[in-house]
């Protein structure tokens, strides 16, 4: 029998923090490693790569913004679109735990993989034990 394969969920913050080399980057690279050898699967909401995209389109212009986009879709991470099921479950998450909407689809999509969650962002806290976390360092808001 195969060792388990773990699952990880990235929210926007996990991304800016590996892509810009902030605190916290490393604990992102392990886990892209682990996905990288095929001993992980890492997933990212397109609802919080599009955060990314205009967090770093919002701090280093549309360039850089289009390469570390195309960096994220040649990286191990799987992006999963946010489709109408997606979308309702992340709604019925924002309504329970009271987070922001991209916070409330990097969540559920979390816990629908049975993930888990990458940030640095404390809104998590509220989950408890219903959502598991790798917590990085704290940093400024990415926008």
């Amino acid at each position: 029998m195969g060792k388990a394969v773990k699952s990880y969920a990235l929210d926007a913050n996990a991304v800016i923090s590996f892509l810009e080399g902030r605190a916290g980057a490393d604990k992102v690279e392990s886990v892209l490693e682990l996905a990288e050898a095929r001993e992980a699967v890492v997933f990212l909401s397109t609802i919080n790569l599009a955060e990314v995209f205009y967090s770093v389109w919002n701090i280093h212009g549309e360039e850089q913004a289009r390469l570390k986009l195309q960096q994220i879709v040649n990286s191990p991470i799987q992006i999963v679109s946010a489709d109408f099921d997606a979308s309702i479950r992340s709604a019925e998450t924002k309504a329970r735990y009271r987070c922001g909407l991209t916070d409330a689809f990097a969540a559920s999509l979390a816990m629908s993989k049975r993930a888990t969650l990458v940030t640095a962002d404390p809104e998590f806290r509220k989950f408890g034990d219903k959502l598991r976390v790798i917590w990085l360092p704290g940093h400024k808001s990415i926008q």
